[in-house]
């Protein structure tokens, strides 16, 4: 795994959690041994093909929604959904000019929820980055998928 894709990433996902969701985040060194609460990938085309997805674990995806949405009670699974949708959204977008150049432009796909492994050999089997985090209800897994020549991946 490229450290130099990885760092850009940490520094996009924890900038969102902590600016946008009000979630302080902590790398987490450990792996993450329960199953995922939540999953959404966010496709991107451009100078670089591939998708970032976003996994919680544990109690982040009410806390991530209420705090979004300002509010104090559990919002609807559709709104906790599109709330998570926002987040990876908004880290790829954060993601890309650091790894692209400033000057890329690039077209995001809407988020997808549910099963995001399962890329149809579109994309490959092990992300090209990851980050893992503590948050304050949970953890957050962040994966970086590239194909095809992207800097870091594989021949």
């Amino acid at each position: 795994m490229s450290s130099s894709l990885r760092d850009p990433l940490y520094r996009a996902a924890t900038l969102t959690f902590e600016e946008m969701a009000l979630l302080y985040a902590t790398p987490l060194q450990e792996p993450i041994d329960m199953p995922a609460a939540a999953e959404v990938a966010v496709a991107f085309t451009g100078p670089l093909r591939g998708r970032v997805v976003v996994r919680t674990y544990g109690g982040v995806l009410p806390v991530l929604a209420a705090n979004l949405l300002g509010e104090d009670d559990e919002p609807p699974q559709r709104l906790q959904a599109d709330a998570l949708g926002e987040v990876a959204n908004v880290i790829c977008g954060n993601l890309l000019p650091a790894i692209g150049g400033p000057e890329a432009v690039f077209r995001l796909a809407a988020p997808s929820m549910g099963d995001t492994t399962a890329g149809g050999g579109e994309f490959p089997d092990l992300p090209v980055a990851d980050v893992s985090l503590d948050l304050e209800c949970g953890r957050a897994q962040i994966l970086l998928f590239l194909t095809d020549g992207g800097p870091g991946s594989s021949p």
